[in-house]
């Protein structure tokens, strides 16, 4: 298995045969997002934001705390919009761009996202 680190974005290649025979910069895209910018009341929270992720790679999103992480994340399920920039992913051979399609919509396309919840079990 591969990996690079640029920029607190560790890529790593995965174990899957058919996706990792072609080099990197030959495989499909899954994901893409151009010049994603997100505010809040006039704070910059997101600045000219992209990225590509091909067939074949997990990726892990890393940052201190207050970076944007969860604001890019909230973007990438539809749960914020971006104010300029587009995301697209490819989905069953169907580009979809889904910048400003709601979390109920994505969902249907088969893109979601979970929180991480705390709880305690009555022992």
């Amino acid at each position: 298995m591969n990996s690079v680190m640029e920029k607190g974005v560790l890529t790593m290649e995965s174990g899957f045969p058919s996706a990792v025979k072609k080099p990197a910069h030959e495989r499909a895209s899954i994901a893409e997002a151009k010049g994603l910018s997100l505010s809040f009341g006039g704070q910059r929270v997101l600045d000219n934001i992209s990225f590509t992720i091909k067939s074949g790679q997990a990726v892990l999103l890393r940052g201190d705390n207050g970076s944007g992480k969860t604001s890019f994340l909230n973007l990438l399920s539809g749960f914020l919009h971006p104010d300029k920039g587009r995301i697209s992913f490819q989905l069953n051979g169907v580009n979809a761009r889904i910048s400003s399609k709601s979390p109920e919509r994505l969902a249907r396309l088969g893109i979601g996202r979970l929180w991480r919840t705390s709880a305690c079990s009555p022992r």
